[in-house]
């Protein structure tokens, strides 16, 4: 299966330590915007959570924003995942495109403060 390269802010490719320590920032960030949104994301609080250093935040994401995209990127991420899991219903190629339109915003409505 294909896998995306994974660089920091830098544009340098990270190892799988590295990689893994960006997922638990990402999870985190996650976490922290479901549970109060944007202004909930303190970059502190998300290395708490992630169990890393704050210095760390910023060598994979440039800014809280920079941070807050690759949350949408991979909250989108999963819900392809999703569908990919539990292909679309439907006997038209537009039943299947309402299928996964509301798919997609039942995922954001669970999550409002994501979306």
């Amino acid at each position: 299966m294909w896998q995306p390269v994974v660089v920091d802010a830098n544009g340098d490719t990270l190892t799988r330590n590295q990689a893994a320590r960006r997922e638990r920032v990402i999870k985190a960030a996650m976490e922290l915007a479901a549970e109060g949104g944007y202004d909930a994301v303190q970059m502190r609080d998300v290395a708490s959570r992630a169990h890393v250093a704050l210095g760390t935040i910023y060598r994979y994401f440039a800014s809280k924003d920079h941070l807050l995209a690759a949350t949408l990127v991979e909250f989108a991420q999963q819900i392809q995942e999703r569908l990919v899991r539990q292909p679309p219903r439907g006997a038209t190629s537009a039943d299947r495109t309402v299928d996964i339109i509301r798919r997609a915003m039942k995922a954001i409505e669970r999550q409002p403060r994501l979306g």
